[in-house]
């Protein structure tokens, strides 16, 4: 049997329209995805360490002593946040045979580092400092933080103690 020219060239054209019709055959299907992005609120503090005061002179009891840059946060979070810190007692609690019974934790008092103005403690929540979402990159969610302590001369020697706890909360 013999083909012609022409008629090999329709059965090639035929041929490849097919398997071009087959490469390109698209099929399409739908996924719908969906997430629920909960609030999400984290800090870290550091160190996590004891903090001690050591007077020694009548002016470290009447002016003070400074913890320059005493912890580092870092926040993260998804919605503007408030950092508030409360003492877990009214009172510092005081040890030895002359230990007031009635020091205030608002002897304490914390500012940024880099602010001008302290803020007294208390044994309530105290707002200390407030951000933006976003993560530690974020500018200023990853800050370092001084805490002051002034007993003055309202309170008699001795050993005290007081427990901090720290809050983040979205606003």
């Amino acid at each position: 049997m013999k083909y012609s020219p022409l008629f090999l060239l329709i059965v090639l054209l035929c041929i490849s329209d097919l398997i071009f019709a087959q490469k390109n055959k698209e099929d399409f299907e739908n996924t719908q995805v969906r997430l629920n992005l909960s609030p999400a609120l984290e800090f870290e503090m550091d160190p996590k360490s004891d903090i001690s005061f050591n007077f020694i002179t009548a002016n470290d009891i009447e002016n003070g002593i400074i913890k320059s840059q005493f912890s580092r946060f870092r926040i993260k979070a998804t919605r503007p946040w408030t950092l508030s810190v409360k003492s877990t007692t009214p009172y510092f609690s005081g040890s030895g045979p002359y230990a007031s019974r009635d020091m205030p934790p608002s002897v304490l008092q914390m500012k940024k580092t880099n602010s001008t103005e302290y803020i007294p403690l208390a044994y309530t929540d105290v707002p200390l400092f407030t951000g933006s979402r976003g993560g530690n990159f974020t500018p200023g969610n990853d800050f370092k933080a001084d805490i002051k302590f002034t007993p003055g001369f309202d309170y008699n020697e001795g050993y005290y103690f007081i427990t901090l706890v720290y809050t983040l909360t979205a606003m």
